[in-house]
């Protein structure tokens, strides 16, 4: 025979691995030929409560390895001695093999056997509670085999004892023993005691006790008493009721008892003949079941659905169960049933009385429905028959009818029944059903109207029997309720109609209209006719009349008839009608609308139809008014005007600065005006020819007065005098706050507000403050630039969160930077090369967040992704994208997220952050720039005249002191403001003969403003960006155009 086993591999550290080889080997060859031995050293005791153990064992051999099993466990690697915790009860097996050569021993094993469980002890025999013997004897065992016991007996030390144990000599009076049991695993167990008391003197009297009885309401006629003494060899003697006493032990039993109320008594006596107190027991017999009668129950045969039946048992208590239809429960006097089916029914009543005898009754119903009658055929509910047939029917047969018409008394009847000789009118016929039990079911009836008498119609308008009009209209109406009518016109075929009936282009010549009706119940009527005859009719007709809209006073009508010698009257605005002849003049009419009426009438007296003409006559001039108009003095060159007139259809003519009127139409928008004092008029002329006054506007045009500006990339936006901000260029995310995105050629004002004092235009945002301290933003807002804690794009203001007391405000590419009062500097939006100057380089912040904890800053400007500002003591400092040097710090790439001072000098005066490089001027007048790869600022020149300087994206410009304007760097787009497109490395003066205040530089233009407050742009106007109402590229500086 061959045995398949597994061998694991030995690791190096004794563990054995996870896949082995298999080895077949035969049965009886397994023990090796080299003799290795697994022998165990120290082993748990084989019964044992210890939940815990240990095996140490070894081998015969030298390096031995051995594997383990516990419970039949797959063997695995261990080592001596091997500790197994938080075992459970139960049978265990352990075993060992050792291995050495390539040879494996048998096992070793040992089995024991683990138990926690304490034995418990029980008391078998004892002596009686009361005992007159000095000698007490104890049975006693335990729920385990081989358990060993220990004893105590009153205070005695608790000794090794074996059942029976018996003590001896025992002193009268109390006793106590107790015992407990220790099984084989040392577990010991609760013990169990007993106390007693000896008494040896014969004298005691005894105690008796009654130990079983019958219950003490009884319905069993025979009983049986168990009693018991606490004395040994007692006699008893037994009293039942009040017959003698007798001798008697226990069980004493009785039979054929009485109904009614018994005692039994029991006395004992001990071996001296003294008698202890008696012990007796009362209880009931009563045997005789209660009574039940139903006080209410349904009819045998119910047409009800619920039933309710009140019960009465002849005894108190009783308990009463019910079972309808055969389910038993318990129930009270009055049991209600509802919603019960069709059909029989059963309920049983059980009474049982307190002790337990019961009857039962039961009850047999049936729940049926009355018939349900049904008229299968009747007639129709109009007819002309004067007689009816009726057929019915009934759901539950067999049943028999009554019928009954028009409330007559009711008769019996069948299906089918017929009825003759009916009255004209209203008719109603009922019929009953009665079941097998004389119960009627509801009856039904059906009703109908008889009508055998044809309608008449009658005429209620009519044309005359003589009449010019090709027109007839004909009103009639029939005798009867719901008549239908046909109408025949000159002999044509009837045809369905209804009143009125009007017909019209008629012939001259005889005409009859005939029309016949027909009544509900079918009959049809026979035809009323009218005969009327059409002749020619004589029309006025107008020859001459005034305008329909005049501003005459006077009319002349002149007319004439469609036939020869008629005559006419006439009428004007409703009065009544007179003769007259044509011509007819009115005279000294006033402004309003007239009415004139004619009509003709021929040698037959025919009246002919009216003819009419209205006109209206109005004199009155238009007056015309301004609805939009430009201030009375004002910056804006544009100049349009909104007018009406207070007629309808009027027609303008327009004169500017006293010129000539001409035809002009509202609105009107005036091209650029110059400066100084202008008037507009305007007139009206109506529809029929009233010219109106004109109506006059004046206004004077003053120059506009620029307080600051700022470029960005491609628009521009300023401040005027009046604290307004104005913008124009590209506009592509909403940042001209134009509530769309069209860029603007000329400036346009951002809000209505008044209050601005700051503004700081971005690539695609522009943000502005208001005199009061709050900030607002308004364009692009993916990364957060807004400030409002949002990213959504707004082409509208919304405010910045936080603070109220801002002073001055920058914008860059995706980030703002602005000042507070009280010198500190905070930033907000896109922060991806530290721009924000918190200390971190990435995500975006929606609301400011403060540069540092300086709180001296005096300027902060912002460059496409970093910002320079200068503080106390003229410190200059930078911070943000650094890959071109633009922040001064000697280093290219590196970039900073917290400000970075620039250099040691403390003698800045002004600066200026540009795309990719700064620049600025120290208070000797020096200018200084920095980027484009140069990371440390580099004097421009040997000047000390510099005032400020304006850094853009490839380009600078600056103002000396003496108020000129230069400029240097990329020029494609005329930037440079020289009249060349000429790229320039050293600075260029911007012609134009003009003193210059401020300059501000943007992606590849600039815009600068005159000492007399004027604002002139130059360079790439692709966008409008230089707000001189085009898109055409300006190589010298051009003035700004007022709006």
């Amino acid at each position: 025979m061959l045995q398949r086993s597994i061998v694991r591999g030995l690791g190096l550290i004794g563990l054995i691995g996870a896949v082995g080889c298999n080895l077949y080997h035969d049965l009886d060859e397994r023990i090796p030929a080299l003799d290795v031995v697994a022998n165990l050293t120290a082993v748990p005791a084989a019964l044992t409560n210890e939940h815990n153990t240990s095996f140490s064992f070894g081998c015969n051999q030298q390096d031995c390895t051995f594997a383990c099993s516990l419970d039949g466990e797959t063997p695995h690697a261990c080592t001596s001695p091997i500790r197994y915790n938080n075992l459970a009860d139960g049978e265990r097996l352990f075993e060992v093999r050792a291995r050495a050569g390539g040879t494996t021993s048998q096992p070793a094993s040992h089995a024991w056997t683990i138990d926690t469980v304490a034995p418990t002890t029980t008391l078998d025999e004892t002596p009686k509670l009361r005992s007159r013997s000095a000698q007490a004897r104890f049975g006693f065992g335990c729920d385990e085999a081989s358990c060993t016991f220990r004893c105590r007996l009153d205070d005695t030390n608790e000794r090794d004892c074996q059942s029976p144990q018996v003590h001896e000599g025992l002193a009268d009076g109390d006793h106590s023993f107790s015992v407990r049991a220790r099984d084989g695993a040392g577990n010991e167990g609760l013990p169990v005691s007993f106390a007693w008391n000896v008494d040896t003197s014969v004298l005691a009297p005894p105690q008796v006790t009654i130990t079983d009885a019958p219950d003490s309401l009884s319905s069993q006629t025979s009983a049986s008493f168990s009693f018991a003494c606490d004395l040994d060899d007692c006699t008893f003697f037994c009293v039942l009721d009040s017959q003698p006493e007798e001798p008697c032990t226990s069980a004493k039993n009785f039979t054929d008892l009485s109904q009614g109320e018994h005692t039994f008594e029991v006395t004992a006596f001990n071996l001296g003949g003294a008698a202890g107190e008696s012990a007796s027991y009362t209880w009931w017999v009563d045997s005789i079941p209660p009574e039940i009668v139903l006080l209410q129950s349904p009819a045998s045969v119910s047409y009800e659905s619920d039933a309710t039946f009140v019960i009465e048992c002849s005894e108190e208590p009783c308990e009463l169960d019910c079972a309808l239809n055969g389910v038993w429960e318990p129930c009270e006097a009055v049991v209600e049933y509802t919603d019960l089916v069709l059909g029989d029914h059963r309920l049983d009543v059980r009474a049982t009385d307190i002790v337990g005898n019961f009857t039962e009754i039961a009850f047999n119903w049936q729940i049926t429905r009355l018939p349900m009658t049904t008229i299968t055929a009747a007639p129709a509910t109009l007819s002309r028959q004067t007689s009816a047939n009726f057929s019915f029917g009934c759901d539950l047969g067999p049943c028999t009818f009554v019928c009954t018409l028009d409330g007559q008394p009711e008769q019996p009847c069948s299906s089918p029944w017929a009825l003759s000789n009916l009255s004209q009118g209203g008719h109603i016929f009922s019929v009953g059903t009665l079941n097998v039990h004389g119960a009627a079911g509801e009856a039904v009836s059906h009703v109908w109207h008889v009508d055998s008498i044809a309608p008449v119609v009658m005429f209620s308008q009519t044309p005359t029997a003589f009449t010019a009009l090709s027109n007839a209209s004909f009103a009639f109406s029939c005798n009867e309720s719901n008549c239908t009518f046909e109408c025949a016109l000159d002999g044509a075929a009837f045809s369905s109609c209804t009143s009125p009936r009007a017909f019209s282009n008629l012939t001259v010549g005889l005409h009859n209209f005939a029309v016949r009706a027909s009544d509900p119940a079918g009959n049809l009527g026979a035809v009323t006719q009218f005969d009327w005859e059409i002749v020619a009719s004589p029309v006025a007709i107008l020859t001459a009349h005034p305008e329909a809209a005049t501003n005459v006073l006077e009319a002349s009508f002149a007319f004439e008839c469609s036939q020869s010698n008629c005559t006419y009257e006439c009428s004007l605005d409703g009065a009544a009608f007179s003769l007259c002849n044509s011509p007819v003049f009115f005279e000294e009419l006033v402004d309003g609308t007239y009415l004139f009426v004619v009509r003709a009438t021929n040698q037959s007296a025919v009246l002919g139809p009216q003819t009419s003409f209205s006109w209206t006559i109005d004199t009155t001039l238009p007056i015309t008014s301004f609805t939009l108009a430009p201030a009375v003095t004002t910056t804006t060159t544009r100049a349009e005007f909104d007018f009406k007139c207070d007629k309808a259809a009027c027609q303008f003519e327009c004169a500017l600065d006293g010129a000539a009127f001409a035809p002009c139409s509202s609105p009107t928008t005036l091209a650029r005006q110059s400066l100084g004092a202008h008037s507009f008029q305007v007139r009206a002329t109506d529809s029929i020819g009233n010219l109106g006054l004109p109506a006059l506007h004046e206004w004077n045009i003053v120059a506009t007065t620029w307080l600051s500006a700022s470029s960005s990339t491609n628009n521009s936006c300023a401040v005027q005098s009046n604290n307004s901000i104005w913008c124009w260029g590209r506009n592509n995310s909403g940042q001209l706050a134009r509530a769309s995105t069209l860029n603007a050629t000329t400036p346009f004002e951002l809000g209505a507000s008044q209050s601005w004092a700051s503004i700081g235009s971005g690539t695609g945002h522009t943000c502005a403050v208001r005199s009061a301290g709050s900030a607002w933003c308004v364009g692009q807002n993916a990364d957060g630039q807004l400030g409002n804690n949002g990213t959504g794009q707004s082409t509208s203001f919304v405010q910045v969160d936080a603070y109220s007391d801002w002073r001055t405000i920058a914008a860059g590419d995706g980030h703002t930077c602005a000042r507070r009062a009280n010198g500190t500097v905070w930033c907000w939006g896109r922060n991806s090369s530290g721009q924000l100057g918190e200390g971190t380089n990435s995500g975006t912040r929606r609301s400011p967040r403060q540069v540092g904890t300086a709180s001296d800053w005096s300027q902060v400007e912002a460059g496409l992704n970093h910002n320079c500002g200068l503080r106390a003591g003229g410190q200059l400092w930078c911070w943000g994208q650094n890959n071109r040097g633009q922040l001064g710090t000697g280093s290219i790439s590196t970039n900073h997220n917290t400000a970075q001072r620039v250099g040691t000098a403390s003698d800045w005066a002004q600066v200026s952050a540009g795309h990719e490089h700064s620049c600025g001027v120290r208070q000797n007048g020096t200018l200084w720039c920095w980027g484009f790869g140069s990371p440390t600022p580099t004097q421009q020149g040997v000047l000390t005249t510099w005032r400020s300087a304006a850094a853009g994206r490839l380009h600078t410009c600056a103002i000396q002191t003496d108020d000129s304007a230069w400029c240097w760097g990329q020029n494609a787009s005329g930037q440079l403001g020289d009249a060349t497109t000429t790229t320039a490395a050293v600075p260029v003066a911007v012609l134009g003969d003009a003193s210059w205040s401020a300059v501000f530089a943007g992606a590849d233009h600039t815009c600068a403003t005159r000492t007399d407050d004027t604002l002139w742009c130059w360079g790439s106007n692709v966008y409008g960006q230089l707000g001189d109402e085009s898109t055409q590229q300006r190589l010298v500086p051009t003035a700004v155009l007022s709006q």
